[in-house]
């Protein structure tokens, strides 16, 4: 009877710091986030602070000095949203390039720019950001910082830094940024930092565009954006796009969000996907121009041929083309970017532009990409 006694209060306290380090574990903290285009599920994710940036950004209050029209966008050829009476106060929190136009935020949630001439003029230690018509306005937590803990607790896995997003799948997309880069968000996407400096986004479901600089990328469940992130949390004109693996998302907390998410749908998908281009000048009569392309293709066949159909110029002759083999100029054949060597000329015209093309990628496997949009301006020098 003494061993067996002895032998249970030995099992308890072997026990006893499993259980304990349990309940110390609290389910994730979710944050959701009314924008004007939908809700956003906002869920921090292990050792990381997740700081407010929309509060953050610079406006300020001015009296309108005579009745004015609030048009949609910044100029006079805008749809009227809305009106103003003279010697009501507004809160101004953009303007356009030029100053003469201010953007504010009607009681209704619209959104509206107003000319500046009916407007007070600004105190000089204002200095609102230059903004235009597409232009997110951000909610508090809508525009977010990320920063590593040294010390924070987490029920996450260890190599889980970041925070999970979520917009429904049936809400118009939502424009989010997170420690200075842009995203506009069609689902799910886990955003996660890494002790190098390194910004991540996983889009889990549905779909994302991320810009960092000129560089603006539509990515498909599966695919991963890394960014490069300097001391100050900014961003650096850095980013590629490859697919990730199950073990990059492993443990995340999906069951606090609002919708299922099945984070491994998207490791299926072996097709061939263009992502993205930056802005690309072609120099007229040059044949060694290149436009790259950044593309993610998850199986690692190589690619190729490449299509490529005119969609639109303002005008001149334009012949589509198909080019066998194009050259990988950076990473493999599972994602980097590839060799895109547009020509064009000139003739009488010191510009011509944008030319948009159609482009489809096809891989050893016979899959070929959806087609992508690119464009390039036609150039003297």
């Amino acid at each position: 009877m003494k061993l067996v006694f002895a032998f249970l209060i030995a099992l308890l306290l072997f026990a006893a710091p499993t259980l304990l380090q349990a309940q110390d574990c609290t389910l994730p903290e979710v944050i959701t986030v009314q924008t004007q285009a939908a809700t956003l599920t906002v869920v921090p994710v292990g050792s990381v602070d997740v700081a407010d940036a929309a509060s953050a950004l610079e406006a300020a209050d001015t009296q309108v000095t005579a009745e004015a029209n609030v048009l949609s966008g910044p100029g006079s050829g805008f749809a009227q949203v809305g009106t103003l009476t003279s010697g009501q106060t507004i809160r101004v929190d953009a303007s356009n390039c030029t100053g003469q136009w201010l953007r504010t935020v009607l009681e209704n949630g619209q959104v509206g720019w107003v000319s500046a001439n009916y407007l007070e003029e600004l105190s000089a230690e204002v200095t609102l950001p230059v903004a235009n018509a597409d232009t997110p306005v951000y909610a508090a937590m809508q525009a977010m910082t990320l920063q590593l803990t040294a010390d924070a607790a987490s029920c996450s896995d260890d190599s889980l830094h970041g925070v999970l997003l979520q917009v429904p799948a049936a809400a118009d997309p939502v424009p989010v940024q997170v420690n200075g880069i842009d995203m506009v968000i069609g689902g799910t996407v886990y955003v996660g930092l890494t002790a190098d400096g390194t910004q991540t986004a996983a889009v889990l479901a549905g779909h994302a565009r991320i810009t960092d600089g000129d560089l603006s990328v539509a990515m498909d469940t599966g695919m991963q954006a890394f960014i490069a992130l300097n001391a100050q949390e900014t961003s650096s004109p850095s980013m590629h796009i490859a697919p990730f693996a199950a073990a990059d998302v492993a443990n995340l907390p999906l069951y606090v969000l609002p919708e299922a998410v099945d984070e491994l749908a998207g490791l299926t998908d072996d097709g061939p996907y263009i992502v993205g281009q930056a802005a690309c000048r072609v120099i007229s009569n040059l044949p060694d121009n290149l436009c790259p392309l950044h593309f993610v293709n998850r199986d690692g066949d190589a690619i190729v041929q490449m299509d490529v159909e005119l969609v639109s110029a303002p005008y001149g002759e334009w012949s589509d083309s198909t080019h066998e083999n194009p050259p990988i100029l950076q990473g493999d054949n599972v994602s980097g970017m590839i060799a895109w060597n547009p020509t064009c000329s000139l003739g009488p015209a010191c510009f011509i532009g944008p030319v948009v093309w159609s482009i489809t990628l096809t891989d050893a496997a016979g899959n070929v990409s959806e087609p992508f949009e690119a464009s390039f301006n036609c150039v003297d020098s």
